[in-house]
């Protein structure tokens, strides 16, 4: 049929020439005409990963079709590439808030969830939502020395003095609280006080 040599054409251009540009707007082509052509959707995908593709563009084109289709493993990897290439921090927290919400309502992956929302925090330490869902997140999968150890990471990395304080006082709270490790707890509060 016309889309599937569409499709090998498209493969020629990305794998044998490297117009990767070229290429998707071939498959793009195809999707036009059947918006859930397995073979481009699944070129696009694998496309997604090539050093140099147009990775934003391509995941635009695949993420409303894997949603019309409840496809959420593949749709969480669609958004995972928007955030790798997203420049703005904004951006990312609110796609990987996506990803997260995902995680818990579609796949019931609570240790996803939380994995995530602990990279978000690095984009943006005062994001009010991604602070209480670690904290959530940590009750649900009992992930309280992983939040102290993202915690105490990005405190470290962090140039702000008052949000390295915060975080420190965070991690103490929860060494406290959560771990009964009242040494680890003292160790940060007098982090928090220097």
């Amino acid at each position: 049929t016309r889309d599937d040599v569409q499709n090998q054409l498209a493969r020629v251009y990305a794998d044998e020439v490297g117009q990767l540009d070229t290429a998707v707007d071939l498959y793009e082509d195809v999707l036009e005409r059947d918006r859930f052509n397995e073979g481009a959707i699944s070129s696009l995908e694998s496309m997604m990963r090539y050093e140099g593709a147009p990775a934003e563009r391509i995941s635009a084109l695949l993420e409303p079709r894997f949603e019309e289709r409840a496809d959420w493993a593949r749709l969480i990897n669609a958004l995972k590439v928007q955030v790798e290439v997203s420049p703005d921090p904004a951006q990312r927290v609110a796609l990987r808030h996506r990803i997260v919400r995902l995680y818990i309502e579609r796949l019931v992956e609570p240790q996803e969830a939380f994995d995530t929302m602990c990279e978000a925090l690095g984009d943006d330490v005062h994001n009010d939502t991604t602070l209480r869902m670690l904290e959530q997140l940590a009750e649900a999968v009992d992930g309280f020395a992983q939040l102290v150890a993202t915690y105490e990471d990005v405190a470290a990395t962090h140039e702000d003095p008052e949000v390295k304080r915060d975080l420190r006082r965070r991690a103490s709270s929860i060494y406290l609280e959560r771990l009964d490790d009242i040494q680890s707890t003292s160790a940060r509060l007098r982090e928090v006080i220097e």
